[in-house]
Formats: structure tokens, sequence, C-alpha cells
């Protein structure tokens, strides 16, 4: 689970930072005022590299030396270490389906906000800011949630509830309305947010965490590079509210996958222990 005062601060100078970007591109003229905000971010980078590199982590046990084996063996060594832990292999590609719907959203939210209901980069900063400040009252809501219900209920809404958000802004022409979309949408992220690191981790053997979170983290970014192109290029074949769209069916699809791995969990426990048979004379003695 994230530390709360640590998640506190950075939505916090997330969303500060994100309501001044706004201000500052529309009271700077073009270009100085996107110059001014990169230089601004670049400075604000090394400041985060400052405290970062600080950070101690304890020691972990490294795993079993590879030394002396071939490039083919360690990969098929790799490849079945991954295989063997069904668990995770199930969740990464269910998680893979819903990032990437996620993700193909990525360049059309803005897009959409510019041409489709004509946003100023002021409007722009607003609806930014009011997703990132209301994931504080989300945070607070899910860590309660998760504490009373358990993550995986927390997965199932938050996913649920996000899978939406694309839809319902797709067929919105309202900046105002748009506003009020983005702050509930905070308020769903911040549990997703919460749970799908928690969730995975429930999957990994603590001995190779690093290997299987790096995995992880590849498969993410996979979809991070990939779906944004898919988007862009459904975006000039069916509009971008129809992407936006398709991004809103795919999240209901790695929902789907979710909802039926939660169903699916009880028979994967063993079946409850027979009684054991009493002896005859002991059975004998029971009756009347």
């Amino acid at each position: 689970m994230i530390e709360p005062k640590t998640f506190m601060r950075n939505v916090c100078a997330t969303a500060i930072v994100v309501a001044i970007v706004g201000q500052v591109l529309d009271s700077i003229d073009f270009p100085l005022n996107y110059q001014v905000v990169f230089m601004s971010l670049s400075v604000g980078g090394l400041v985060s590299y400052y405290y970062t590199s600080h950070i101690s982590l304890p020691d972990a046990e490294p795993p079993p030396s590879s030394k002396g084996q071939s490039a083919g063996e360690r990969m098929r060594g790799y490849v079945g270490m991954i295989r063997s832990e069904k668990p995770f292999v199930s969740f990464a590609l269910k998680r893979f389906v819903y990032l990437s719907g996620t993700a193909l959203a990525a360049p059309l939210f803005p897009l959409y906000y510019v041409r489709v209901i004509q946003a100023d980069d002021a409007w722009i900063g607003i609806i930014n800011t009011v997703q990132t400040a209301i994931m504080l009252l989300g945070y607070v809501i899910w860590t309660r949630q998760t504490k009373r219900r358990g993550s995986r209920f927390v997965l199932l809404v938050t996913t649920l509830s996000m899978a939406f958000y694309p839809i319902l802004t797709a067929f919105t022409h309202s900046v105002e309305v748009i506003v009020i979309y983005a702050g509930f949408a905070g308020i769903f992220q911040a549990g997703q947010d919460l749970v799908f690191f928690d969730e995975l981790m429930k999957t990994v053997p603590p001995k190779y965490s690093a290997t299987f979170v790096s995995l992880s983290a590849s498969i993410e970014y996979l979809s991070r590079v990939a779906s944004p192109i898919v988007g862009t290029i459904l975006a000039d074949q069916i509009g971008i509210g129809g992407g936006l769209v398709v991004s809103g069916a795919i999240r209901l699809v790695g929902y789907v996958l979710f909802a039926f791995a939660d169903r699916a969990q009880p028979s994967m426990l063993p079946p409850p222990s027979m009684p054991t048979p009493l002896p005859k004379s002991t059975a004998a003695s029971e009756q009347p």
C-alpha cells in the first residue's frame, strides 16, 4: 500500500503545478509561455532527482546466479519461471488489456478538449487540476473501503467506473460538464492506483519480486507505447469521440476479465475435507 503522506504530497504538488501551468499558458504569449513552462518543469525534475537519490532501500537477497549457462538456457529458465506463476501471468494479461484501453485514450482527451469542445489552456488546466485534486478524497475513501471490503472489491468498482469515463466524455460538448466528469474520474482513479499494484504483488513470489515487477512494468510500457498510436489512427478513421468510445469498450473488456477471475477464484480453492468415517464399532454405538 502507498504511504498516505507520500501519496498526498505528490497529489497536492501535482494539482498545484497543473493549475499554475494552465494559467501561465494563458497569461503569456506563445511561444514564450511554453518555453517558461518546460524550463520550470525541467528544474522541478532536477529537484525531484535530488530527493529520490537520497532514498535508501533495504538490501534484497539476489536470485541464484546463472553464471556458466548459455543465453538460451537462461532464457528458457526465465520463461519457465514466469510460466510457473500462473496467477501472475493471468493478472498481468488482464492488466495489460485494461491499461491498453487507458493508454489508447491518452492522446485523445486533450485533442477532444481542444478540437471538439474548444477548451482553452486555462480550462484544460482546470480539468486536470480538478481530477488530480479530487484524488485526495478518493484516496481516503478507497483506503477505508480496502480495509473493510478488500482490494478486490475496490479493483472491480474502480475499473468499471473508469471504463465509462471516456464514453461519457465522447458524448459531452460542455466544458463545465467535462470538469464534473474529471472530478468523478479522479475519485475512482485514486482507488485504481492504490489496488492495482497491491493486487499484482499478491501474485509475485517475494524472492523474485524484482524480476516479476520489471516484467510487469515492461508489459505496461508496451501498452503505453503501442496503444496511443492505435488511438490516433482510430481518431482519423472514426473521429476522436469514436476513439474514446473504443477506449471505454476495451476497459470494459478488461473489467469483465477481472470480474470473471473474481468469480472463478473460489473454484481454485481446495475442496473441503470430508469427515473421517467412524470405526464400525463406534458408528454402531452412536445409533439409537
